[in-house]
């Protein structure tokens, strides 16, 4: 997951390509993110989900937040 800024994806003279990615997936989303992952891992052995919204910590941060609504 990327991230969702819609204001920064297509922008253009960005001086990092982070600057594009910068989103704080707010916990509602992570939440019903969370409820595919439950119904996916029922169908398949195995689920993946990465976070790559590379801005500061802002995956890492949402990463944790994820796990919580996984437990």
């Amino acid at each position: 997951m990327h991230g969702r800024n819609t204001a920064t994806w297509e922008k253009k003279g960005l001086a990092a390509s982070s600057d594009r990615f910068t989103y704080d997936y707010p916990d509602q989303a992570l939440k019903e993110i969370a409820e595919r992952i439950i119904v996916l891992s029922r169908a398949v052995p195995m689920v993946h989900a990465v976070l790559n919204n590379n801005y500061q910590d802002q995956g890492q941060r949402n990463a944790r937040t994820l796990a919580a609504f996984l437990q």
